[in-house]
């Protein structure tokens, strides 16, 4: 990299910094006010309504901190797989779902709908076949055959075309017992895949969730936080819960969330049931089925359902979930908090990847490419 765009990355760098401290001091803040608002709950008495206020203020905030601090990686992992700074506002973070997977294929089936994760990842694997001349299970006895980087290739592709970093059309080879795919791909999947939410990688579920949260609250109207105080043995437990009502569902983005949100009271409490009984979710809906086998879980110890039969709890990616017949709620305690230190302790990591050998080969390959010109 040449002296500006260090600089720029370390600028980045510092931006980055600045948003996990403002995360840190965010929470803290709200965790005041959320013991306080807990504490007049607990004792029967109305909520000051100015520390109600406050505490939602400070939930807005810190949901939006995350996704800039998102954006902010988006932008920092572009610079460093090779985007020219002058490009920078170009830049839009995508998920990698399972939409991007179908739209993005070049393996179209002949009605040329959209094509289906199960015929994509067939037409695949009979690809690479052909291409290393060998089956599956030979291929994946290979140690350093990045099968995942071929897979997600053209996904990635679409997205780094888009700012001149790639071709749209995603290409790679196999010689000498490894693929040969384009080292700006490989960056994107080591840098990235934290964040892929789809039916083979789920790793970003839980940053999907408060991040459709957050594209509610920045575009459409705001999910309020709710307070609900539970009754054990032994003791009462203080919860506190975003708040999405059913009719609200319309505000939310296409994505996982809502998904969650439309299920209904009583669908749900059957997929709970048969998690519960250990039998597996033949859901019609192919989207819902990969969701509901690969990110549903229940406390099998507490139960899914409390006493009253009217809020079922389960989770989602690790994020905790209830639902009433009449809303779903999420969890905007203890679930935010562990994936807010999620995030950040998965950013430092790729922050702190070792891309050397990549940087290498791709100055190999360009010295090479300038010799025979």
């Amino acid at each position: 990299m040449d002296e500006s765009t260090i600089n720029f990355t370390q600028k980045i760098e510092e931006n980055i910094e600045y948003q996990f401290n403002k995360i840190y001091f965010l929470f803290g803040e709200r965790n005041k006010t959320t013991k306080q608002l807990m504490k007049e709950v607990l004792e029967k008495k109305e909520p000051d309504s100015g520390n109600v206020t406050v505490n939602q203020a400070l939930t807005d905030a810190l949901i939006n901190a995350m996704a800039s601090l998102i954006d902010y990686y988006h932008i920092y992992c572009f610079i460093r797989i090779g985007l020219g700074i002058e490009r920078i506002t170009e830049v839009q973070y995508k998920p990698i779902n399972n939409y991007a997977l179908r739209s993005s294929s070049s393996l179209k089936n002949k009605n040329k709908d959209l094509p289906t994760l199960d015929f994509i990842r067939e037409q695949f694997n009979k690809k690479i076949a052909e291409i290393c001349n060998m089956d599956i299970a030979g291929i994946n006895k290979i140690p350093l055959h990045d099968y995942w980087h071929a897979y997600f290739g053209e996904a990635i592709s679409e997205i780094l075309s888009k700012v001149g970093l790639t071709d749209k059309k995603f290409n790679f080879k196999f010689e000498s017992n490894k693929f040969i795919i384009d080292k700006k791909i490989q960056k994107f999947h080591y840098y990235m895949n934290m964040f892929y939410c789809n039916e083979f990688s789920q790793n970003g579920a839980k940053y999907d969730i408060y991040i459709d949260i957050n594209n509610c609250l920045k575009h459409n109207i705001v999910p309020y936080v709710k307070m609900k105080i539970i009754s054990f043995e032994n003791e009462e437990r203080g919860y506190l819960h975003f708040e999405i009502k059913n009719e609200d569902v319309f505000f939310l983005r296409r994505g996982l969330l809502k998904s969650i949100v439309e299920l209904s009271f009583d669908e749900t409490s059957q997929i709970l049931n048969l998690i519960n009984e250990g039998e597996s979710n033949t859901h019609s809906n192919a989207d819902l089925k990969w969701i509901i086998n690969n990110l549903f879980t229940i406390d099998k110890e507490n139960g899914y359902i409390n006493k009253d039969k009217d809020r079922l709890h389960f989770f989602v990616g690790n994020v905790l979930i209830e639902k009433s017949k009449d809303a779903t709620y999420v969890d905007a305690a203890g679930s935010l908090k562990i994936t807010l230190q999620n995030l950040i302790d998965d950013i430092k990591r790729g922050i702190g990847l070792d891309m050397s050998e990549f940087d290498r080969e791709e100055e190999k390959n360009k010295n090479e490419h300038g010799s025979n010109t």
